[in-house]
């Protein structure tokens, strides 16, 4: 059959413009082997290509009729934005799998490339160019380019422009007619919106369409790769699947009500199941709809039914009124004078819909701002949008890594598209309406140019949800972004067994952080939590960089904690209080335990920029350790984080003193015993949480809550083993009465004489009540 002839201009390799196209040239030239031969350059409007002949390693049992010389079209664009465009100038090339959809009468494109175009630039060189080309004809011809593990290709292979229909137009042959707008209209990116009538929302300019719905035979093979121009192509095409599309569309133009003036235009839809292998039951059913058109004084409009009927010579108009001709036959070569354009079908369900299926008298418009769509994060928010519940904005940087699909609620390949605009497109694409998500792809610790956005969110929400399992992204959420709106935080345990959600007060006088230092205080000390934040053995490695792990958890369990994480965000507004609750998942019977861990309410001390958080239940530990050792005095180490950028302490938990400690009536002085193992196994049992921060000690009944000589001269000692690691010195005293007192050394700062008592400010070093 010949070769496709070309345009453009002949022209010398020597006058290459475009850098890897002059790469490629060089390359072919020195490899050893002959796979590649330059026939000639051509230069197009802002286009450049090589025609070559490529002579790929092929199989004797080859499947596909490739030949063993290919001429090949290799096409570069002159900005370098796009990747190389590789087309078959023979024209009887076969048709095979990953290719291209074109243009009736246009070159065969072969699909080099399934990857996202910016990750595969950043490592497209001219040999992983070559060998990607010898790769794709090598596993063709093999038959295991497309492996039966993969789902089935299109019967019409490329994603064209969509047109998103009511969900129960699928499920009928006889659809009444619906009314069509466009979005985006007359752009590339142009969409076509077919609904009722009455559930378009005002201000929507529409027009209606007939809807004709045609179903093919099982298709198992034959992916057609040639877009269809005109209506005779497309009756070409449905003959190739089996359809007589041809004389089953002229029945419905006789026949139905479809051919009134009213209508302004036509879809015809395509059903066509396909099955994996011949004579199998269908795996799944593919939709395409095609708008039919015709040409009008020197433009292309939409066909009515009518007026496909009076071109096709089956209906006249009569006193200006459009009306069947009884016993004329239609002109099928007049098809060809009639212009279609393929479009991809969507369902529309709605919300209303959705929160009606899951139990829900209507959808809930609770505005929420989230962090985080990893695997939990992705999956809570998945399935309260199912259910109609949530207006969101949600907040993450990460690109889909294909490790994540393991158990992110992304289920196809979207690998290097970033998780935030790919789950709120995902939302906004499940129901017709208002979209009800927006994604915004950034570092909550770095906002930069996206600030506005985000604190807009956050003033205009409902809820601020963190699921990014991130200390630092956290810390953000609570200190750098101004809103009063309460804040909740849901992560997993290292092993994901176990769910922690902690919920903010409405009054958020006890903010997210202090009632995580009240949580990981259980951990130490609930024999039930104790190994709650254990980090399991083994990591998985899924790139190059040292923090490129992941974590073995089951996804069974990621789904059931993110149903858990569901009902938590859905009744967070039944509770005006604080609450920190951990659901534990058993193994082996799969029953899941809850725990309450009781918050008391914390507060803030500031210290000369620094702030020192603590809560009631801290000071009652204290008291406690106190009482049980008087008369004497009694001591220990204090437990707590440092939050060195906004120079923050929050006392978590405090330790009784070692077992060689010396208490009498007149002081402690704290011993060793044991010590650095109980702070060793602090660290282990919160994941590095809490360390050592500071020292404690009580007075006896009738001391004063002030320093003593001695204090102070331990104070001296805690600064210099502090102040070399950057971190302010701490030490607290307890007292008669529930009175406490607090010493803190700024980190920087110079040490005072030690040698004389210090006058303690009661307001400023008293802990208050």
């Amino acid at each position: 059959m010949g070769t496709y002839d070309l345009s453009g201009i002949i022209i010398s390799p020597d006058t290459l413009m475009v850098p890897l196209a002059v790469q490629f040239v060089a390359h072919i030239k020195s490899r050893g082997d002959d796979a590649f031969e330059l026939l000639e350059c051509r230069s197009f409007e802002g286009l450049e290509a090589l025609k070559l002949l490529v002579r790929p390693e092929l199989p004797n049992g080859r499947l596909y009729d490739f030949q063993n010389e290919e001429a090949l079209l290799l096409v570069f664009t002159r900005d370098g934005d796009g990747l190389p465009n590789l087309y078959a100038l023979r024209k009887d090339f076969p048709r095979v799998p990953h290719m291209g959809l074109v243009q009736k009468g246009m070159m065969p494109w072969i699909c080099l490339f399934g990857e996202d175009p910016d990750e595969v630039r950043r490592r497209l060189t001219p040999q992983f160019l070559a060998d990607r080309i010898l790769w794709w004809f090598s596993q063709n011809a093999r038959g295991i380019l497309h492996r039966d593990d993969q789902a089935l290709e299109p019967f019409l292979l490329g994603k064209i422009r969509p047109i998103y229909f009511p969900s129960e137009i699928f499920a009928t042959e006889n659809p009444p007619a619906l009314y069509v707008f466009a979005a985006l209209a007359g752009t590339d990116a142009e969409a076509l919106v077919a609904d009722f009538r009455n559930s378009i929302e005002p201000g929507f300019s529409v027009d209606p369409f007939a809807i004709y719905v045609f179903t093919t035979p099982i298709q198992s093979k034959g992916v057609i790769y040639e877009e269809p121009a005109t209506l005779l192509d497309l009756i070409e095409l449905c003959e190739e699947a089996r359809l007589e599309l041809f004389p089953a569309l002229i029945s419905r133009l006789r026949d139905d009500s479809y051919n009134v003036e009213h209508l302004a235009g036509t879809i015809v839809l395509l059903r066509i199941p396909k099955a994996r292998h011949e004579g199998s039951d269908p795996e799944s059913i593919e939709f395409r709809a095609f708008r039919v058109g015709l040409k009008a004084k020197g433009a292309l409009v939409d066909a009515s039914p009518a007026m496909i009927a009076e071109q096709l010579g089956i209906a006249g108009n009569l006193d200006g009124k459009m009306v069947p001709l009884i016993g004329k036959s239609a002109d099928r070569r007049r098809t060809a004078e009639l212009f279609v354009s393929t479009l991809t079908p969507y369902q529309l369900p709605t919300r209303a819909e959705a929160a009606y299926l899951n139990g829900l008298e209507h959808p809930d418009d609770t505005t929420i701002l989230a962090l985080g769509m990893g695997a939990l994060g992705s999956q809570v928010f998945a399935d309260l949008i199912r259910k109609g519940f949530g207006a969101w904005t949600i907040i993450d940087e990460d690109r889909l890594e294909p490790h994540n699909l393991a158990r992110h609620a992304v289920f196809d390949r979207r690998y290097g598209f970033h998780k935030a605009t790919e789950m709120a497109h995902r939302a906004n694409t499940l129901f017709k309406g208002p979209e009800v998500a927006r994604g915004i792809v950034c570092n909550i610790n770095r906002l930069g140019a996206n600030r506005p956005a985000v604190e807009e969110a956050a003033e205009m929400a409902d809820l601020i949800l963190d699921m990014s399992a991130s200390t630092a992204a956290v810390r953000s959420l609570i200190y750098d972004i101004p809103s009063k709106t309460r804040r909740m935080s849901m992560f997993l345990s290292p092993g994901g067994s176990d769910l922690i959600v902690l919920c903010e007060a409405e009054d958020r006088k006890t903010r997210l952080d202090a009632i995580e230092a009240q949580y990981l205080r259980a951990v130490l000390n609930d024999g039930n939590l104790e190994l709650l934040l254990t980090s399991p053995p083994g990591r998985l490695r899924y790139g190059p960089g040292c923090r490129d792990r992941s974590t073995q958890i089951p996804n069974e369990y990621i789904s059931l904690h993110a149903a858990i994480g569901c009902h938590a965000v859905q009744t967070f507004r039944q509770t005006a209080s604080a609450s920190a609750i951990v659901w534990r998942i058993d193994p082996n019977t799969f029953e899941v335990r809850r725990f309450a861990v009781p918050i008391e309410e914390a507060t803030s001390i500031s210290f000369d920029g620094w702030s020192v958080v603590y809560d009631l239940g801290l000071l009652a530990k204290l008291d406690s350790l106190r009482e049980s050792r008087l008369p004497n005095e009694t001591c220990g180490i204090i437990l707590g984080q440092f939050d060195a950028l906004r120079q923050r302490l929050c006392l978590i938990d405090v330790l009784p003193a070692p077992s060689d400690s010396e208490e009498s009536a007149q002081g402690c002085r704290r011993g060793i015993e044991g010590l650095r193992e109980a702070v060793a196994s602090v660290r282990e049992r919160t994941g590095g949480d809490v360390d050592y921060v500071g020292e404690w000690h009580s007075h006896p009944n009738g001391a004063a809550c002030l320093p003593s000589d001695r204090d102070l001269i331990q104070f001296a000692w805690i600064e210099e083993r502090m102040y070399p690691a950057g971190l302010p010195a701490v030490m607290v005293i307890a007292c008669q009465g529930n009175s406490h007192t607090i010493l803190f050394g700024r980190p920087g700062v110079g040490r005072r004489d030690v040698g004389l008592p210090r006058t303690l400010d009661s307001e400023e070093y008293h802990l208050k009540e």
